[in-house]
């Protein structure tokens, strides 16, 4: 009796608990109808974000950008990128497109060294080629990810990011102390989301990217720490010919990087003939200190692109190039005023010499005065792609 007296009570609380449970479920079908899972940012998604453009419908950023932080960060890149497209791209494109894609080869592989997180000007000057080598100073860096943000945080790291590209969109170029500064604060840690914002700005799509370090014979290897990284690769589509490119950034003094045992001249080795571009690079390639450095440029570089900070122009004399000149020379200001080149200047007032027109303001003085561009062609074999033997020394000029 007592057993039978006791099953109307449980019955019914078995039926009490799927009832719960049954409304508990739908409840939650509910909410997942109108709060869809977030998935893991790509780090196309990442780049998007950043640069203040919109991501997917449903991507892993979308709560991020209905804040007004975002939309504010938005509306003032839109600003500063119309600026430079008209005072920097429009003009650039047209250059390169008229003065230099008749004499670079289609393809390849572009060096600039003393870069920072600059892709912007490779891509421009150089938009055809295969694989980018950039090397700065600045760490490697992670990939944001959207936890990181909070509505308190979110406007001081959108901030850091907008400040950083606006170097570079404002004065064509990265300030090694001001990148100390604001890749290693508290909302910034390294120059891969920089990187990342400038390449989704400039219509290119990342597929990928990884954090790797460099062997003393050159290879690269994944690094899964990305403290540690000396080397980002991202692989990326163009937006003009929808072509498949990778970028490398090595974050390396090449006073020492290019000693043999560092592995860094191999690896540019394997990359074949260099198409060399310097700009603003603080005329360290006039130091005997970067002699190994300047001496790769001049030995396996088919072109080089330059500002008068790169290869100091009596050095070209008798190496078998064909040098152009556009612009304006201007001596340089501090604290490089040492670093006047007398035979640059006459070269640029010789009457017998055509100097061309160059259209747009670059490099240290951008905007405050005249810009120079010198584009030297290799008019004879030489030894390209050769060994990397030791450097005697070099007397101070």
């Amino acid at each position: 009796m007592t057993v039978f007296a006791h099953k109307p009570a449980l019955r019914c609380s078995v039926v009490t608990a799927l009832i719960a449970a049954l409304m508990i479920a739908a409840g939650c079908g509910r909410r997942d109808k109108t709060v869809a899972p977030i998935p893991p940012p790509s780090y196309n998604d990442t780049a998007r974000f950043l640069a203040g453009l919109p991501g997917e419908p449903n991507g892993p950023y979308r709560r991020l950008e209905r804040e007004a932080a975002w939309k504010d960060h938005a509306a003032r890149l839109d600003r500063s990128w119309t600026r430079f497209q008209k005072a920097f791209l429009a003009p650039a494109r047209a250059f390169e497109a008229k003065e230099l894609s008749g004499d670079v080869p289609a393809g390849g592989f572009v060096f600039y060294p003393f870069s920072g997180p600059d892709i912007v000007y490779p891509l421009t000057f150089f938009p055809r080629g295969d694989t980018y080598v950039l090397v700065g100073l600045e760490p490697a860096g992670e990939q944001p990810i959207p936890s990181d943000y909070s509505r308190d945080n979110l406007a001081s790291a959108l901030r850091t990011w907008r400040v950083a590209a606006g170097s570079l969109l404002y004065r064509s170029f990265f300030i090694t102390d001001e990148m100390e500064h604001q890749l290693r604060g508290k909302d910034a840690e390294g120059a891969l989301p920089l990187i990342l914002l400038l390449m989704a700005r400039t219509g290119n799509r990342i597929l990928g990217a990884r954090h790797a370090r460099l062997d003393a014979r050159g290879w690269l290897s994944s690094e899964k720490d990305p403290k540690r990284a000396q080397v980002l690769e991202i692989v990326f589509r163009r937006p003009r010919d929808g072509r498949i490119a990778r970028l490398y950034y090595f974050s390396r003094d090449l006073a020492r990087g290019m000693n043999p045992d560092s592995g860094f001249p191999q690896f540019l080795e394997r990359q074949g003939a260099a198409r060399t571009f310097v700009k603003s690079g603080s005329y360290l390639l006039h130091s005997p200190r970067f002699r190994r450095l300047r001496r790769y440029v001049l030995e396996n570089s088919v072109v080089l692109l330059q500002d008068d900070t790169g290869i100091p122009f009596r050095m070209f004399d008798e190496r078998g190039w064909q040098v152009r000149l556009y612009g304006d020379y201007s001596p340089p200001g501090d604290p490089f005023r040492h670093r006047v080149q007398d035979d640059l200047a006459a070269a640029f007032d010789d009457p017998e010499r055509i100097v061309k027109r160059l259209g747009f303001s670059l490099g240290y003085g951008a905007g405050r005065r005249t810009s120079s561009l010198l584009f030297a062609v290799r008019n004879r074999p030489g030894p390209l792609l050769g060994h990397m033997a030791p450097v005697p020394p070099e007397p101070q000029p």
